[in-house]
This record gives structure tokens, C-alpha cells and sequence, in this order.
């Protein structure tokens, strides 16, 4: 468990997180003793927020070494599904085939381009960020388990 982060409710996740890093995980069976006095203090704002922490380990377990992955390649699709549907009402227009002033579409394809970029160049940030955070803390996204000396 050494460098294991469980910031805010993370603990939840800890076979994961486990897991993620190469460890086998098994499994014991114990008895469960029944509650004999008090409340549980689950409640629903807990879902919400187990939810969140578990779409962040998620992330950091498949995309932890690359971002750009993820955001960049699903920025670059949702740009070029801008783009097309841009090509597509300009080809409608030119043939008088749809009147763009009373449409809205013009202005989904552009803000579509305008997430997708915006997407990318968060998933090109986040990756400088992390080569940045791995280069000088010395931490490493793998582990090394033994060094055999050659």
C-alpha cells in the first residue's frame, strides 16, 4: 500500500487501485456481524460523490500515462463532426436548399468545433502536466519490482 493516494472517499476503490497497479487480488470470506446499535450515515449525496471518485479512478487507471488518448482523439473527432456538418450546410446553402438564417445548426456545428479543439488541447495540457509531475518528482508510472544486476 505504500504510495497509495485515497484522498477524500477514495477508499472505496482501493481493490482497484490495487489491481491497477499489477497486484493479484483475492478474495476471503468472513462473517459479518449484524449491526446491533447505531445509524448508518449513508445517504444519497454519498452516491453522487462515489460516482465522482469513480469516474476519476477510472481515469487514472487507463489514461494516467496518456490523456491525449482520451480527450485528444475524442476532440479531434467531435472538431471534424464540426467541420462536416459546417461542409454540409454550406453545400445546402449554396444550393438554396436550406435557409441558414432560420436554423440553428450552424451554430451546433460551431460550438462542436469549438469543444473539440478545446478538448484537445486540455488532453495536450494534461499530458505536459503529467510528463512534467513524473520527470521531476521521481515517481514513475510503473513500478519496478527487482533490479537484476547484468
Amino acid at each position: 500500500l505504500e504510495g497509495l493516494v485515497l484522498n477524500g472517499e477514495m477508499h472505496r476503490y482501493i481493490v482497484p487501485l490495487i489491481k491497477g497497479r499489477g497486484y493479484k487480488i483475492g478474495e476471503v470470506i468472513v462473517e459479518d456481524a449484524p449491526r446491533t446499535a447505531g445509524v448508518s450515515y449513508y445517504n444519497w449525496t454519498k452516491i453522487f460523490r462515489g460516482f465522482a471518485d469513480m469516474i476519476i479512478v477510472w481515469f487514472w487507471l487507463n489514461y494516467n500515462d496518456k490523456p491525449t488518448h482520451l480527450l485528444g482523439v475524442n476532440g479531434i473527432f467531435i472538431t471534424l463532426f464540426g467541420v462536416a456538418g459546417l461542409g454540409i450546410l454550406g453545400f445546402l446553402r449554396l444550393f438554396n436548399l436550406i435557409a441558414l438564417a432560420t436554423s440553428i445548426w450552424p451554430v451546433i456545428c460551431v460550438l462542436l468545433i469549438i469543444v473539440g479543439v478545446q478538448l484537445f488541447t486540455f488532453g495536450l495540457i494534461l499530458d505536459v502536466v503529467l510528463r512534467n509531475y513524473y520527470s521531476t518528482s521521481g515517481d514513475s508510472v510503473y513500478t519496478i519490482e527487482e533490479e537484476l544486476e547484468l
